[in-house]
């Protein structure tokens, strides 16, 4: 096992790589691994908030239907930081396991940023 900053011939001098060191050289591929992992458990983690942010405008339009002046509340935001994250953890990966259309999917998917977006626009509206 060479030393932590073991440096290989290079036509200007020696140059450090991680590529021929030892036992390092598939430290690159465990990496993208576990990017790729925490990707997708930060994707699924904002498909349940969008989950249960749809659930919450389901309950409230049931609860209108019948009268109850009951409110659920939905999470704004939430899952659009989860899904940046997992952009994040993905643009570590080498190859990444999951497409970038579905990450747009999820964030845009979700019905608090919905009602976010109109309330402001309704805000934005009456001050005009």
């Amino acid at each position: 096992m060479r030393a932590k900053g073991c440096s290989v011939p290079h036509e200007k001098g020696f140059r450090p790589t991680w590529e021929r060191c030892g036992d390092r050289t598939g430290e690159g591929e465990r990496m993208g691994t576990v990017a790729n992992i925490v990707a997708v458990s930060l994707l699924a983690l904002a498909i349940s908030v969008v989950l249960a942010n749809g659930l919450s405008v389901y309950v409230n339009a049931r609860n209108r239907r019948r009268g109850i002046e009951r409110h659920v509340s939905g999470i704004p935001l939430v899952a659009q930081v989860l899904v940046v994250l997992a952009a994040m953890a993905l643009g570590v990966a080498a190859g990444p396991w999951l497409p970038s259309w579905l990450l747009w999917a999820v964030a845009l998917s979700d019905a608090a940023l919905w009602r976010l977006v109109g309330m402001l626009l309704l805000r934005a509206r009456r001050r005009s």
